[in-house]
């Protein structure tokens, strides 16, 4: 049973991977390199972005190679920790040394009521000081959003943008299963439910699509474990719950901004013939300017190009700058006080016209711009080995518990943002996966800590 189920996490969390990297580099890079011009157009329209025109032989090579090879490494590196840990649990004793300590399946109620609550407070505080309760409508229109998000961006500090990232969603899954046991009455508590909504309304406060996606894909990945172990018909009606207000909220919360976005006057007017030739060299092909004419054409195109080129060109554009126009950072791990602006480079290079702004890509590419392909390609196979075979090992600590399904959703996170991000932002950064596994192994050593001193 054990060993199934840490299979069911490895097997979900580097799905959940390559979904969101195909999704979202990999499909939309490809298009870039094999297509000749319409896509390229359809992207420098809507983000005013202008793709190389031509590669050499050596650039697409490299190119090709960050874009499959380590990925494709990642995930059997996986696997492979998977089995060294299963491996690991067989010839040693470790089990019997975990069970020295001993971890209840649900958390102190106290204790987490008292932490959640409180983070939740924190978290309203916050957002009535960055000004985002009084301007929530700004999501109706994307220049008015940009502005709101920027504010709250300079007025909040680090450990606020913590709590709201990775401390209130923690806390809100915990004191939903916490309401969810006990007597009768508790388990017919019906406002527990609002308690997972919690978090899709901090993201609407802090104007973040991308953090309400996460929020979505951390608590369905907690019930998707949590059916693992036991699909009871309430857990059943309530993802479907889920799923279906999860819905309703994104198509509020996300068209009318995204669609204002796409009427962005400085875009539009790459439709006149000086724009044109500066962008594409040339007249733009006829069925571009079709769907570029076409409103309802334009604006399907765009909100279904936005996710799949999330990362595309800066992973093309890191491909191109290091080492030729930049030299290699040199190797650094999280905590290590070193920091590098590859992302403002990037950035620059992309935007030659626009400076200022920040690029994204997925991990192997960040760790290129620092050790170059063969580094980028060990460093990831590494990571992914390492990651369920210490997992699998510390998973011992609170196998069966409400605390498993949280770190094991966690995992799935901290996948979903390599594919997106550098491992250091991953791991550290405000939104990374340490801040709140470290909330919830306090939580665990001081439940265990009370109940010691109870018992």
């Amino acid at each position: 049973m054990c060993q199934n189920f840490m299979n069911k996490k490895i097997y979900f969390s580097l799905f959940m991977y390559l979904l969101v990297y195909t999704g979202t580099c990999l499909f939309g890079a490809l298009a870039f390199l094999l297509d000749k011009n319409f896509f390229k157009e359809l992207y420098t329209y809507f983000s005013g972005t202008l793709l190389p025109s031509s590669y050499t032989v050596a650039q697409l090579e490299l190119i090709f190679f960050l874009l499959i090879v380590p990925p494709v490494c990642f995930v059997v590196s996986g696997f492979l920790g998977g089995a060294a840990w299963f491996k690991t649990t067989r010839v040693t004793n470790i089990d019997k040394f975990f069970s020295k300590f001993p971890t209840s399946n649900l958390p102190n109620k106290l204790l987490v009521r008292g932490f959640g609550f409180l983070s939740i407070l924190i978290g309203l505080i916050s957002f009535y000081r960055g000004g985002a309760l009084s301007n929530f409508l700004s999501w109706l229109s994307y220049d008015d959003w940009l502005l709101s998000r920027w504010t709250l961006f300079h007025k909040l500090t680090f450990l606020e943008f913590v709590n709201i990232y990775s401390i209130v969603p923690v806390c809100c899954v915990l004191l939903f299963f916490l309401e969810d046991t006990g007597s009768s009455a508790s388990r017919n508590r019906k406002w527990r439910y609002f308690l997972l909504f919690i978090p899709f309304l901090f993201s609407l406060l802090l104007f973040q699509k991308k953090m309400f996606v996460i929020n979505f894909i951390f608590i369905s990945s907690v019930f998707y474990f949590k059916s693992a172990i036991s699909f009871t018909v309430t857990v059943k009606k309530f993802i479907q719950m889920f799923l279906l207000i999860s819905l309703l909220f994104s198509l509020i919360a996300f068209l009318p901004t995204i669609l204002s976005k796409n009427n962005n006057e400085i875009k539009r007017n790459l439709k006149s013939i000086e724009l044109r030739e500066k962008f594409f060299g040339k007249d733009i092909l006829p069925l571009t300017e079709y769907i570029l004419d076409n409103e309802i054409l334009n604006k399907s195109t765009y909100l279904i190009m936005t996710p799949l080129t999330r990362t595309s060109s800066a992973a093309i554009y890191y491909s191109l700058v290091f080492p030729t126009k930049h030299q290699f950072y040199g190797f650094n791990l999280p905590f290590d006080g070193i920091t590098q602006d590859d992302n403002y480079v990037v950035w620059n290079e992309m935007n030659p016209n626009f400076q200022g702004g920040t690029a994204m890509a997925p991990a192997q590419f960040v760790v290129y711009s620092q050790i170059g392909r063969y580094g980028a390609l060990c460093f990831l196979s590494l990571i992914g080995f390492f990651i369920f075979y210490f997992y699998g090992i510390f998973s011992r600590f609170f196998a069966g518990s409400v605390y498993d399904y949280v770190v094991s959703a966690l995992l799935v996170v901290f996948h979903i943002n390599l594919a997106m991000d550098s491992f250091k932002n991953s791991f550290i950064v405000s939104y990374g996966v340490f801040w709140p596994l470290l909330f919830v192994f306090f939580i665990v050593g001081l439940s265990i800590l009370i109940e010691k001193k109870a018992s």
